[in-house]
């Protein structure tokens, strides 16, 4: 039995013999002393732990013989220059040229990676992308990643893959798709330039093999591979100066001649901004240009109406018919019995119906949180509507509230009386109690119009003499609009 007090030579000369020992093994053979003891002994020493089996074993970093990964393996247990296993994957792909997924980086290491790769993703330490079906981690800055994925494209394009020292290799069909990802993400030189390096690549018949692999004409693959034996590039330009189609002034003279003319009898306009517009077509112009034998589209056509001041427009509603004289006492005196009532205390009411809608499985503009859609019809035909619906509005001004009730007949002046002592018997006489009086706002026609009799005469019957209230309605003029009612209440509904 060996003392409890001994040397750290003692402990350096049994990992030597070992390679490596696990914490039990130390203790055997050190005799009666605690782990403190041990670790603190290995606090002074240059010592690894394994990243594989969790930890248990420890060797000296003078017997470790790390490979160029800064990886190494005494029998099935194995030690990173990193230390964990987070850190050492953290680092390999980070460092890697072309980044690894879970199968190649686990036959590198000789362990299962992927939940430290999902962890490392998960922090933002690392980054995935998914090539060709399968997720390929890259390192977290976007300079490196993209530096990654281009040389991932090269491995794959030379047919034999990644090599990692492991008989991995990716499949044909994988280094295809990686092919076209790549390419997708350039802009025009860059996939010509590129085309062009892997038909070069490829040898003889490589420039058919590359454009019938990317969609391309192969006298552009071999322009790229041209430009690239020539070194003959402009890198500041996508095209050569000059290049592209040219524009159809230069192509074709006289077709802004051509069109001047024909549009001499059908152009209109304002002379007070300059805008011009036209009648007819670009369908129409092109045909009778070409019936001049100027071939033009109707896409050309669009664009030389605009060098030629032509614009698309649309009806505005900016004309305003003469306003009454008596337009602006009207919402004057509307303004003053609203803040007079407000002051008291009294409930103001705008009420104001919305337009008749189809009840059925109809298409509707509004919106709603879910996790699946709606499914509606196809058609909107009225004969499949199993009746309407009519909306009428109330919305309480000094609570904030609104009310929505629902017709299923015609919106008449009973009905809209119904809705204002149906308003006032369930939510009104409950919130303003006490309070006698009541300020309708509505618009000036309709089921409850200012000259619509059956209206005021069912508010003095079933409202006002019934309860005892002294109503005062104020009808706005004509084509106003009560913002309340319609941009409070009616918007919620018509948004969902």
């Amino acid at each position: 039995m060996r003392p409890a007090s001994y040397h750290t030579e003692d402990l350096i000369s049994l990992l030597r013999q070992g390679k490596i020992a696990t914490m039990d093994d130390l203790l055997g053979a050190l005799g009666t002393i605690a782990d403190a003891t041990v670790f603190r002994k290995l606090a002074g020493l240059d010592y690894r732990t394994s990243y594989s089996h969790r930890g248990r074993y420890y060797t000296l970093d003078e017997t470790a013989r790390f490979d160029t990964l800064g990886l190494w393996g005494f029998g099935q247990v194995w030690f990173s220059r990193s230390g964990t296993l987070v850190a050492t994957v953290e680092a390999l792909v980070s460092t890697a040229e072309a980044g690894y997924d879970a199968a190649e980086l686990e036959g590198v290491l000789h362990v299962e990676a992927k939940q430290a790769l999902l962890a490392l993703e998960r922090g933002g330490r690392l980054a995935r992308q998914k090539v060709a079906g399968r997720y390929l981690y890259l390192a977290p800055k976007v300079s490196v990643a993209k530096t990654q994925l281009a040389a991932r494209s090269v491995y794959d394009a030379e047919g034999s893959g990644l090599h990692l020292g492991t008989g991995l290799r990716v499949l044909p069909d994988e280094l295809k798709a990686a092919i076209v990802l790549f390419y997708s993400l350039l802009d025009e030189r860059q996939r010509r330039l590129y085309a062009g390096l892997e038909a070069m690549k490829i040898g003889h018949g490589g420039d058919t093999a590359i454009a019938e692999l990317l969609d391309m004409d192969p006298g552009t693959v071999a322009r790229g591979r041209a430009e690239l034996f020539t070194g003959d590039i402009e890198s500041n330009r996508v095209r050569r100066t000059g290049g592209g189609r040219h524009s159809a002034q230069k192509n074709s003279p006289e077709v802004i001649a051509a069109i001047g003319a024909l549009m001499a009898n059908d152009t209109a306009g304002d002379p007070m901004t300059g805008i011009k517009w036209t009648r007819r077509t670009t369908e129409k112009i092109a045909e009778e240009l070409q019936a001049c034998g100027i071939e033009v589209c109707a896409n050309t056509v669009a664009k030389l109406l605009k060098d030629l001041d032509y614009r698309l427009g649309v009806n505005h509603k900016l004309l305003e018919r003469a306003s009454p004289p008596d337009r602006d006492a009207q919402f004057n005196y509307i303004a003053a019995q609203r803040e007079t009532f407000a002051h008291a205390g009294v409930p103001i009411i705008s009420i104001d119906a919305k337009k008749r809608e189809l009840d059925t499985n109809f298409k509707n503009q509004g919106t709603t949180w879910r996790q699946t859609p709606i499914l509606v019809n196809d058609h909107d035909f009225p004969s499949d509507a199993k009746g309407v619906a009519l909306p009428y509005g109330i919305y309480d001004v000094g609570a904030n509230h609104g009310y929505l009730f629902i017709g299923t007949t015609h919106d008449t002046s009973d009905f809209a009386v119904d809705n204002v002592v149906r308003w006032w018997n369930y939510h009104g006489k409950r919130r303003y109690v006490g309070k006698h009086e009541l300020l309708i706002l509505a618009d000036r026609g309709g089921s409850n119009g200012a000259r619509t009799r059956a209206f005021k005469l069912g508010l003095q019957e079933r409202l006002c003499d019934r309860h005892g209230l002294t109503v005062t309605v104020c009808h706005y003029p004509t084509a106003a609009s009560k913002w309340e009612v319609e941009h409070r209440l009616f918007s919620e509904v018509s948004k969902n």
